[in-house]
């Protein structure tokens, strides 16, 4: 596997399939049994570890804050150099939000081993921004966004988007959501990669073109009859709107059978039948009746 510059690279797998360890030896944590990992060109045992730990965010599943202030966190302990990054980032991810309702603000302190009290959701940001902080060549990020709610996952996967022209990406992660953001994606099985790249198809239906498809198998099986395809259908969405809605009344007038006068359809008015009106409701609309 050759990652560069400019590329993400997703990964997926079971449970002890070794998606961290693979992390840890592309940021010379550890070594493998067999093969090696250069870092352009050059074995990464060659290089030294302080100067590509400076090039690499690791962003953990778990995530641990240090003791000092909030703000000691974000700043990675630099407050001077990184100050102004890490609040562009600390915004992007919600933080300052949720520091605006703290009494102390980014100036809480954060205890030894503690995290301060802090949700994991707060603290699994807190720790992404310190990541990366000082723009890193290499992300590493290891199902980083496990304790987030959606919301949250929403803004750190924004916030990766960012990145993916400044730095090499790899995301280990299940969520489908994240992965999608991925320009190939691998599955670690058996100690091996495994290219699942969904392939892209230039006969991909458009949006509304799904929707449509959507709409007339919703009415295929509640009523039984096929929907007729409108026309317009490679309009614009508006116009589609408006051109299955027309359509599909049409249909509905010049289609529907006239109720026999007997049927529970009709009412009775002395003894002679007189056809009530009937009111079905237009499967494309949900304020169109016809």
């Amino acid at each position: 596997m050759t990652i560069r510059r400019g590329e993400t690279i997703g990964i997926s797998g079971a449970n002890g399939c070794g998606k961290s360890s693979l992390l840890w030896m592309l940021m010379g944590g550890l070594h493998p049994q067999e093969g090696r990992v250069t870092v352009n060109g050059a074995p990464i045992e060659t290089i030294n570890l302080k100067t590509l730990r400076q090039q690499v965010a690791f962003i953990p599943q778990r995530a641990v804050l240090f003791k000092g202030t909030v703000l000691d966190n974000l700043t990675n302990f630099d407050v001077d150099t990184n100050l102004a990054q890490a609040l562009d980032l600390a915004t992007a991810l919600g933080l300052d939000r949720y520091f605006a309702g703290v009494p102390d603000g980014y100036e809480m302190e954060i205890g030894a081993a503690t995290n301060g009290g802090l949700p994991s959701g707060v603290v699994q940001r807190i720790a992404m921004v310190r990541a990366l902080v000082g723009d890193p060549q290499l992300i590493l990020f290891d199902e980083a966004n496990a304790a987030l709610d959606q919301a949250g996952d929403k803004l750190m996967r924004e916030l990766l988007v960012r990145y993916q022209t400044r730095a090499a990406i790899v995301i280990v992660s299940f969520r489908p959501s994240l992965l999608a953001i991925a320009d190939r994606q691998y599955h670690l099985r058996d100690g091996r990669l495994v290219d699942v790249t969904p392939q892209a198809s230039s006969t991909k239906e458009p949006p509304h073109e799904q929707d449509a498809r959507r709409r007339r198998a919703r009415h295929e099986r509640s009523s039984g009859r096929a929907l007729p395809r409108p026309a317009l259908l490679s309009a614009a969405p508006d116009q589609l709107s408006a051109a299955m809605r027309t359509d599909t009344v049409a249909s509905f007038r010049s289609k529907a059978p006239s109720p026999p006068a007997c049927s529970r359809c009709c009412r009775r008015c002395n003894g002679a039948a007189r056809p009530a009106t009937l009111w079905r409701r237009c499967p494309t609309s949900p304020t169109t009746w016809t």
